[in-house]
C-alpha cells in the first residue's frame, strides 16, 4: 500500500496523536486505551510508513525528538546534513528544496507543523522512531 494513503488514513491520528503526547509525558501508569490503539495502528502499518521513508527523513523526526523547542527548516537542514557548505543563494534554494522532506512528513502525520515556519514531532512520529528502534531500523541514526 502507498505509504502518502496509509499517512492520509492515520492523518486523523496525528491531532490525537499530540494530545496523547502530552499525557504521555505526564502519566506514569498504564496506558489508556487512545495510546493502545495508536500504537496499535502504528504497529499494524509500520512496514508501510518505513517503506516510504529514507533514512534522512528519519534522521530529522529524530532532530524534531531531540529539540524542546520547535524548530525551523534552517537548523533541521544543518542537523541532517552538517557537511553541506553552500553559499546564501544556494543554501536557499536546497531549504526550499528540504522543506518538501518536511512537508511530507507532515503529510504522513509523523510531524507537525507548529507555527508559520516551524515543525513538531507528533505523538505518532515518536511511536514510529520507538518502533523502528524496537526492530533495530535505521541504524546509523537510531542507536
Amino acid at each position: 500500500m502507498d505509504p502518502t494513503i496509509i499517512g492520509a488514513m492515520i492523518q486523523a491520528a496525528g491531532t490525537l496523536a499530540d494530545n496523547l503526547l502530552q499525557k504521555w509525558s505526564k502519566s506514569e501508569g498504564e496506558p489508556d486505551a487512545q495510546t493502545e490503539k495508536i500504537g496499535d495502528v502504528m504497529k499494524c502499518h509500520y512496514d508501510d510508513l518505513r517503506e516510504g521513508l529514507t533514512v534522512r527523513q528519519v534522521k530529522i523526526l529524530k532532530c524534531l525528538r531531540d529539540t524542546v523547542h520547535e524548530p525551523r527548516v534552517l537548523p533541521i537542514r544543518r542537523e541532517v546534513y552538517p557537511e553541506l557548505q553552500m553559499d546564501v543563494q544556494e543554501a536557499k534554494r536546497f531549504d526550499n528544496e528540504f522543506k518538501y522532506r518536511l512537508e511530507y512528513l507532515t503529510v504522513l502525520g509523523l510531524a507537525r507543523h507548529a507555527g508559520a515556519s516551524e515543525y513538531a514531532l507528533t505523538n505518532l512520529g515518536a511511536l514510529f522512531l520507538q518502533e523502528a528502534k524496537t526492530r533495530k531500523d535505521y541504524k546509523p541514526v537510531l542507536l
